[in-house]
């Protein structure tokens, strides 16, 4: 029975890759599970007041279209890897036998792919689709904690939306959803498991740059990729030791962070040279102490690679 109310729990989000920037394509699209997003176009509203003609208000004016949000996402097995061409670009695949295959990106890609992206409310009594095309991934951020799902945030740059009264497509594509658990992630230094961490967090952009020309519609030119970044944060319990001979003296570290499963597969960010500052310690009472490090990485000559991604499944392509 149609709703007169919108919910979440009815929302639909399907995905497409573009052809053309700013084109959104008639079929071939993925669905694909989120938990939020606050993607949604904005055009405001500004004075430009004239004189002569008293106090009160006037006209305002209508500014330019600006079409981004976040989207955030579970880290599965399947659909991840979707997320990660978008924020990359191609894979590299391998295929490693009995239905397994390695997908591996690359940051730092000179072009990356944009997308056609809708969001629909299917069940209300007027069904509403809002449709953003020219999407690209900006950023891809996580936190990695003790217990639960691995989720994600994903900031993303449009280059507008439009609404419509009935879905680009009826019959998408749907991964078969398998999420990755914070139980069984890791972080590795240099190969080895990091011990005593509690926390951590990795952020990776693309650092879009809008490129504003003058267009009788308000909307970006085009969102383009500019100078790729890594940062994070780590948290240890302070052994005198971990971490902090790296920090006092500025080598470089190499980092892992990722997630495994029980049958063998694996999402994994490499981080081939990693700069910690020397952190400050403060003892706040008798319970354990903690050094917090905020790292930022950087591209290795000899590597070929600032961050690379690793996820092992059983999808053979995302390209």
């Amino acid at each position: 029975m149609p709703k007169v109310r919108a919910y979440g729990a009815d929302a639909t989000l399907k995905a497409c890759r573009e052809v053309s920037y700013g084109t959104a394509p008639l079929t071939g699209y993925q669905s694909l599970d989120f938990k939020s997003t606050d993607l949604s176009s904005v055009i405001p509203l500004d004075d430009d007041p004239l004189l002569g003609r008293g106090r009160n208000a006037q006209d305002p004016y209508r500014g330019l279209v600006t079409d981004e949000g976040q989207i955030e996402i579970p880290f599965d097995l399947r659909g991840t890897g979707f997320w990660l061409t978008a924020l990359f670009g191609d894979p590299v695949t391998t295929d490693n036998g009995d239905d397994t295959y390695t997908h591996v990106w690359d940051s730092g890609a000179d072009h990356i792919p944009s997308y056609t992206l809708e969001i629909g409310h299917p069940k209300l009594t007027t069904p509403t689709f809002f449709r953003h095309t020219g999407a690209r991934v900006e950023s891809l951020s996580f936190d990695m904690g003790q217990e639960g799902p691995a989720n994600a945030r994903l900031q993303l740059v449009a280059q507008g939306e439009e609404r419509f009264a009935a879905t680009v497509d009826t019959d998408p594509s749907a991964y078969t959803l398998r999420r990755f658990s914070q139980g069984r992630g890791f972080i590795r230094r240099g190969g080895a498991v990091l011990a005593g961490v509690t926390e951590a967090s990795l952020t990776v952009s693309n650092n879009l740059e809008r490129v504003r020309v003058i267009r009788d519609d308000g909307r970006i030119e085009a969102a383009d990729p500019t100078l790729a970044s890594a940062d994070g944060a780590i948290s240890v319990r302070f052994d005198g030791a971990t971490l902090v001979d790296e920090a006092a003296n500025g080598d470089p570290v190499a980092l892992e962070y990722g997630f495994s499963t029980a049958q063998g597969h694996e999402l994994r960010f490499d981080l081939a040279r990693v700069f910690l500052p020397k952190p400050k310690y403060a003892l706040s009472g008798p319970g354990g102490v903690q050094a917090d490090f905020d790292w930022r990485a950087a591209f290795d000559a000899t590597e070929r690679f600032m961050l690379r991604a690793h996820l092992t499944n059983d999808v053979p392509r995302y390209a």
